[in-house]
């Protein structure tokens, strides 16, 4: 039970402390009519409905900016999908060829002719 009452009063000591220390603070004096700037700008907000800091980023000044790069991505996915597409299918044919040579099944490398059917 000694380890725990002295951990009791360690904290006590140490808020004691921490309360001593605050009594000590001065008080810090605002501008005059640093209130009325700040209830002004509150207002402002309030009115617009929109934070400056979202109209910093967003709004005016990094909007062409973020439209560039959504457009430089947009056009690199779509450059991978196409050119990704023809490489694959055609990794594809090779690997459904490669697997019926060592199987010995015929017809698994040739894609069926649509137009030679005939409707019925």
């Amino acid at each position: 039970m000694s380890g725990a009452n002295d951990k009791r009063k360690r904290i006590d000591d140490e808020v004691e402390r921490t309360l001593q220390a605050l009594d000590r603070l001065t008080d810090i004096e605002a501008a005059p009519g640093f209130d009325i700037l700040v209830q002004k700008r509150l207002n402002q907000e309030k009115e617009t409905g929109v934070s400056r800091f979202y109209q910093l980023l967003i709004g005016y000044r990094l909007a062409p900016a973020i439209l560039a790069i959504l457009i430089v991505i947009n056009v690199m996915a779509a450059f991978f999908v196409v050119s990704g597409r023809d490489n694959s299918a055609y990794r594809r044919q090779l690997s459904i060829e490669a697997v019926g040579e060592e199987y010995s099944i015929s017809g698994l490398g040739a894609f069926p002719d649509v137009s030679s059917t005939q409707e019925p």
